[in-house]
């Protein structure tokens, strides 16, 4: 329809017949209503300048535009429709996360009351130990004294 009332260069049946398979090719892929919207805006002027008929490109620029919201849309659909689904935790499983929690901190309590207690052991050996080396130079200073009163 835009063809009949707008100017088109005059062209041979081959030539026409491309033309024809570029619309074909170029505007298919869009909604029959964007494409009809399309070409009602440039038959009222409201696209083009009114005079000579729109190539392809032309009204699939108007295709675009026009079906922007509804694909905007569809985006979020989608985006709702494969979101995760979040199912809040059972009792059951609140309950065995808590059981195994109270497990870890009485392993975890349980080793280091261990490392204390064997800090402990060490250092109460550790004094054990300079303690008798301190009452054995303290009896071979007192042998030594004796023996030089001796001589």
């Amino acid at each position: 329809m835009l063809r009949s009332v707008m100017a088109v260069p005059n062209v041979d049946d081959e030539t026409r017949k491309l033309q024809k398979k570029a619309f074909l090719v170029t505007l298919t892929k869009y909604p029959a209503w964007a494409v009809e919207a399309a070409c009602a805006q440039f038959l009222a002027a409201d696209q083009g300048e009114g005079i000579h008929a729109p190539k392809p490109g032309e009204i699939a620029a108007v295709c675009r535009r026009l079906i922007a919201e509804a694909q905007y849309e569809r985006a979020k659909i989608n985006a709702v429709l494969d979101a995760e689904i979040y199912t809040p935790p059972t009792d059951e499983e609140r309950a065995e996360v808590s059981r195994r929690f109270a497990e870890i901190v009485a392993e975890l309590s349980e080793a280091s009351a261990g490392n204390r207690t064997r800090e402990a052991g060490t250092a109460h050996a550790d004094r054990l130990q300079a303690l008798s080396t301190l009452r054995e130079a303290e009896a071979k200073a007192r042998s030594q004294e004796s023996e030089g009163v001796r001589a």
